[in-house]
């Protein structure tokens, strides 16, 4: 079962990764033009999933920075891909000692304040959110001896603010982990009165862009109210129009 809070609702380079973009078409799309001047960027923070050579996983995303032509190779494609490798050995094989003690203390912090009652699912939510702001970063915001005797302390209040490629790359982690669309539709849907179809509405207007809204909120290191963001005002808009009995019956109008 998971719940939701309605206030902000709660890089490595890979080699030897085999890399399938995300969505599917779209080198197809993008690669029939060149880009409109040199250097642009013509495809950004596309999600991508990989097999390692080892049987682990690898999310992230992926930024081309340039189109090139090779009378040899023919068209060339440079780029950077970020996000996170888990290693087929199991949970942490890949993380180092520091980073894995941050995902024990924020599991920790995460049975008062986390946003799943599910501890496996706070265990995802943390292991992307450390993965992602890396170590360093986190340490120079908080100690982990602080952040694990700290009682229900949340990332927005450890106050590390994600850029849009770390948002993207935490989505994309998160995706490796977890049925991001399951668990909203889990999150609207425990605890009240909703039809099958009404789950199924809702299932079916949850796109990607809802989805990262929304679970991403929690992490960014913003602590306004999410309520206050007009990206989250114009979902829910969106979403009481697709489907205003299942927005009813969850409490949202």
């Amino acid at each position: 079962m998971t719940h939701l809070r309605t206030s902000r609702l709660l890089p490595i380079l890979v080699a030897g990764a085999l890399i399938v973009p995300a969505p599917p078409g779209a080198w197809a799309q993008t690669s029939a033009q060149p880009p409109a001047r040199p250097g642009a960027s013509p495809l950004k923070n596309v999600a991508v999933t990989g097999i390692l050579s080892d049987g682990g996983r690898f999310t992230g995303v992926l930024n081309v920075t340039r189109f090139g032509y090779d009378n040899t190779s023919g068209l060339t494609v440079d780029g950077v891909v970020t996000g996170t490798a888990t290693s087929a050995a199991g949970e942490g094989a890949g993380r180092s000692e520091d980073a894995q003690d941050y995902v024990d203390a924020l599991v920790a912090a995460f049975e008062t304040s986390g946003v799943s009652r599910n501890p496996e699912e706070n265990r995802c939510f943390a292991e992307a959110y450390v993965d992602t702001m890396g170590v360093d970063t986190l340490a120079e915001a908080m100690a982990v001896d602080d952040l694990a005797e700290g009682q229900g302390i949340t990332p927005d209040e450890i106050g590390v603010v994600m850029s849009p490629e770390q948002r993207d790359a935490f989505y994309a982690a998160l995706g490796g982990c977890l049925d991001i669309k399951r668990f909203l539709v889990d999150a609207f849907s425990s605890g009240v009165q909703m039809t099958e179809a009404d789950v199924a509405c809702l299932s079916g207007a949850l796109d990607d862009d809802a989805l990262k809204i929304m679970v991403v909120a929690p992490f960014d290191g913003d602590p306004a109210p999410i309520e206050n963001d007009q990206g989250f005002i114009d979902l829910i808009g969106r979403l009481t129009a697709a489907c205003p009995a299942a927005m009813e019956a969850a409490g949202w109008t």
